[in-house]
């Protein structure tokens, strides 16, 4: 294997024996279990420091593609189904008084599904097994509030599982995939399962910086992710004119790219995708629990009709998703009464957004976030952050889970979903909060 790594080297450094490891194993010339050699051994088989090794071995370990043993060695990772998650478990909160940690919509603002249930009653019996994975009905409504015109359309679970579907169809193991500095953990958790190597790139109020794209996919990255409309966990809204750019950028490079739309109506920005400059390199997911119900169970994708054909064809147990779910899900969005409510849903969640995020600036903290559930706020220490929090009563979500780039500033990640009252007492116990230093420094006045 030490010469398998030599030939497979670029440059005799760290990320040079990272991406020589991540090749071999996307290649398949490094077997799942297989032993890796000692760092001795492989420092002097390719001439370099064991210390360059050693760096080059954490970080594979950090991204999930090594797993060491101590004394019986290092090994590439095993992907099994029952593997916990590590980055969005740390990110669920405790009880407390104010929970500001989830960011789930407020109950008290989701359409009631109960008309629509009866409706369904009502409605025509199922005769069994389905001969198309889609109600017709439901491939109409879906189409008409697209953002482009797909080659093909298809029906998920949820967002995360079509992810779990398409990341074998769009990647291999070991592949580069462009990320935020901060992303949704989840996706982090998904791309560590399936063996990628996440490559971090600077965001702005306008999203992911195009440069810092243009290198990493012209270096090597297979896909690029992207939550133009609301960005989970900042806040930020993509602007068009960045999408247009990263769309091209992957399109002259033949690199796909992953986008995912959770917001929804709820959005202040209207829909857009990067499909309509690289419709042939993009996959554009569209969820609905945001602002219409979480029980639907049911998103949307769609892109390249081989890529959607292929999750298709690798499903086990059938290819639709639960016609009661659809029915469900297009009486809701063909009802004239859903859209005012979602709309008035909309301006109670910005008048919540608004009213916290003036509140903080008022105290001095200034954020990017301008859209969503979240407030992506900058804090002196998270831990000490999140322990005055606490000793408040208050829950906010770590930053730490969200964050791609080890050596990213700290965060807390603060929901306004709920913020019904309070904002200005809350937003005073966030920025005393964002000035606490570590323990044994600075304390905030109270």
């Amino acid at each position: 294997m030490i010469d398998q790594i030599r030939t497979a080297l670029r440059t005799p450094s760290a990320e040079g024996i990272v991406r020589a490891v991540s090749v071999l194993a996307a290649q398949g010339d490094i077997a799942p279990g297989e032993r890796l050699p000692t760092i001795r051994s492989l420092a002097k088989g390719i001439g370099v420091s064991s210390s360059t090794v050693g760096e080059a071995w954490r970080t594979l370990a950090a991204r999930g593609i090594l797993d060491t043993q101590g004394r019986r060695g290092t090994f590439l990772r095993k992907v099994t189904s029952d593997e916990p998650v590590r980055h969005f478990r740390q990110v669920l909160g405790a009880d407390v008084r104010i929970d500001l940690s989830t960011g789930y919509p407020d109950p008290e603002l989701l359409p009631d599904l109960r008309p629509f249930l009866r409706k369904l009653v009502e409605g025509p019996r199922y005769e069994g097994y389905p001969e198309l994975t889609m109600e017709p009905e439901l491939a109409d409504l879906l189409r008409s509030l697209w953002p482009f015109t797909p080659q093909a359309l298809t029906l998920g679970a949820d967002a995360l599982i079509t992810i779990g579907e398409l990341l074998p169809v769009l990647t291999h193991f070991g592949d580069q995939v462009v990320v935020g500095t901060s992303e949704f953990a989840p996706y982090l958790d998904l791309f560590e399962r399936f063996g990628l190597e996440c490559i971090p790139v600077p965001q702005d109020a306008d999203g992911l910086d195009v440069n810092a794209v243009a290198d990493a996919v012209q270096a090597g990255a297979k896909l690029t992710l992207v939550q133009p409309r609301v960005h989970n966990p900042t806040g930020v809204v993509m602007s068009p004119d960045r999408l247009e750019r990263i769309a091209r950028v992957c399109r002259d490079n033949d690199s796909r790219i992953l986008e995912v739309d959770h917001f929804g109506q709820l959005g202040s920005s209207p829909a857009m995708s990067a499909a309509n400059t690289a419709p042939l390199q993009t996959v554009h997911i569209r969820t609905f629990s945001k602002d219409l119900h979480p029980d639907l169970r049911v998103c949307a994708f769609a892109g390249p009709a081989d890529v959607v054909e292929r999750v298709q064809q690798r499903r086990i147990g059938g290819s639709w998703i639960s016609r009661v779910n659809q029915r469900l899900l297009a009486a809701m969005l063909a009802s004239p009464e859903v859209p005012p409510l979602v709309l008035a849903n909309k301006a109670i969640y910005d008048t919540r957004r608004s009213a916290f995020i003036d509140a903080l600036s008022a105290n001095d903290v200034e954020v990017q976030s301008r859209d969503g559930f979240n407030v992506w706020v900058p804090v002196r220490s998270e831990e000490a952050a999140l322990i005055y929090l606490a000793s408040r009563g208050i829950s906010a979500a770590p930053g730490s889970p969200f964050q791609s780039d080890r050596d990213g500033s700290p965060h807390i990640r603060v929901s306004i979903a709920r913020m019904s009252e309070g904002h200005e007492e809350i937003a005073d116990a966030i920025a005393n909060a964002a000035r606490t230093r570590r323990l044994g420094g600075h304390k905030p006045s109270l």
